[in-house]
């Protein structure tokens, strides 16, 4: 059974494929304005010698720096598409993500590490603010993200207590504010109950998730999906959850 609407998801993703259409010569532009430094370009000219340039060093980190930005909303719009699950306007202190039917709400990053350690206080504090508002009573809220830094699968949802260097402390533990990893997260998203559970329903859910946007991104504009290549990155992800 799928887990999107293959309509909607192609228009998603035939939006999200045309944003790199021009990639390489929005890269170029931002690298005239941002200051780069030589040390840097240096270490890889000793390693690779004359072959190496510069240019196509600093246009490779520009256009994958903007690639993760684009693929973290994606993510989030990704979940957009499920019936009960809303993408909230960024901004204004509000959650990435709402689902009244679960009662969950969520700050969603592409990564664990995406945000500094510095910042997890700022998403704690965050969700315990919006917790706190009415609309929100009776929520559980969640630092979600995507990868894991290590390859690993997290087995359930953990209490979310970032430490605080300036106050050298962690956030007190609350069992409404928790963190989970992707797998989790599409666990419960895909899950068929209406009220918060423990989210093992669906345990690879993430994987059909995967599966089903690739197949688009091939797809779109008259493409097709090479079973090896799906394989292959299927098997990446895969190799992303590792269970102990």
């Amino acid at each position: 059974m799928s887990i999107f609407n293959k309509a909607k998801l192609d228009l998603l993703i035939e939006e999200f494929v045309s944003k790199f259409d021009d990639e390489e010569d929005q890269a170029l532009k931002k690298l005239k304005k941002k200051t780069l430094d030589p040390l840097i370009f240096s270490l890889d000219y000793k390693k690779r010698g004359e072959d190496f340039r510069w240019e196509e060093a600093a246009t490779y980190q520009a256009i994958r720096k903007a690639r993760e930005n684009r693929i973290g909303d994606l993510h989030e719009q990704l979940f957009d598409l499920l019936p009960d699950w809303e993408r909230m306007p960024h901004g204004g202190s509000q959650p990435d993500l709402v689902c009244d039917s679960k009662k969950y709400i969520v700050e969603l990053k592409s990564r664990e590490d995406t945000p500094k350690a510095s910042d997890k206080p700022v998403i704690y504090d965050s969700l315990k603010a919006n917790l706190d508002l009415k609309q929100y009573e009776g929520y559980t809220a969640v630092f979600g993200h995507i990868l894991n830094s290590s390859k690993k699968a997290m087995v359930s949802p953990e209490l979310f207590t970032p430490s605080d260097a300036k106050t050298k402390s962690r956030r007190p533990a609350n069992n409404k504010i928790l963190r989970m990893d992707g797998r989790l997260l599409w666990s419960l998203a895909t899950s068929k109950s209406k009220t918060p559970i423990s989210p093992y329903e669906n345990p690879n859910a993430i994987i059909s998730v995967y599966g089903e946007v690739l197949d688009s991104i091939f797809r779109v504009n008259g493409g097709t999906a090479d079973p090896d290549m799906m394989s292959t990155l299927l098997g990446l992800q895969k190799a992303n959850f590792k269970l102990k």
